[in-house]
């Protein structure tokens, strides 16, 4: 049934190409850091501190958006976050555009997060509920897909390229969301 369901599939791709984006972030934008700005090294240490201080201080704050928002609402907003910090990184050379960039990628990661795990409960049955979260998990590929991507757009093209390419992925998650919330139900065969 997993596999049939077309909407479960968008938000399997969806959640691969966001997972790309926050999942390994510190894998990519460490060595962007460290070979690319002045004192990277040391900022780096500072934007991680800033990320796990937002993640604290900020869940209270998204879960009570997610839940009054919705979930559809809430993640193609999250994604808009991440979209803005590729961009913040991208011009960013100096601690404080890199702290600024990293809250706003933080807060697109807790909007996002439970976002994601809310909407595959919305179209789940009682029935395949353990099924649609099992094929969900598919989207860790994302883990592997972002600092590959990433790390090849840096070492070709350079910081700029993947930054961009991080955006294009994150509008290319909330996109196949959006799609996968207009598909019909999967026919239910006896």
């Amino acid at each position: 049934m997993t596999m049939r369901d077309r909407r479960l599939l968008c938000f399997i791709a969806g959640s691969t190409l966001l997972v790309a984006v926050y999942g390994q972030w510190t894998a990519t934008l460490a060595p962007y850091l460290a070979e690319d700005i002045a004192g990277g090294v040391e900022i780096f240490a500072y934007i991680v501190s800033i990320n796990g201080a937002v993640v604290i201080l900020g869940n209270p704050l998204a879960r009570r958006f997610v839940e009054r928002t919705g979930p559809l609402t809430a993640l193609p907003t999250g994604c808009a976050f991440f979209i803005m910090s590729q961009f913040g990184f991208l011009v960013s050379e100096a601690l404080t555009g890199f702290a600024i960039s990293m809250i706003v990628f933080t807060i697109g990661e807790i909007l996002v997060l439970p976002s994601e795990y809310a909407m595959v409960d919305e179209i789940s049955t009682v029935q395949n509920r353990g099924t649609s979260f099992g094929g969900h998990s598919i989207s860790m590929l994302g883990s592997f897909l972002g600092p590959t991507l990433g790390g090849l757009a840096h070492s070709a093209f350079g910081g700029t390229a993947m930054f961009a390419v991080y955006a294009l992925l994150a509008a290319g998650g909330a996109l196949a969301f959006c799609v996968g919330v207009q598909m019909p139900l999967p026919v239910q065969r006896d």
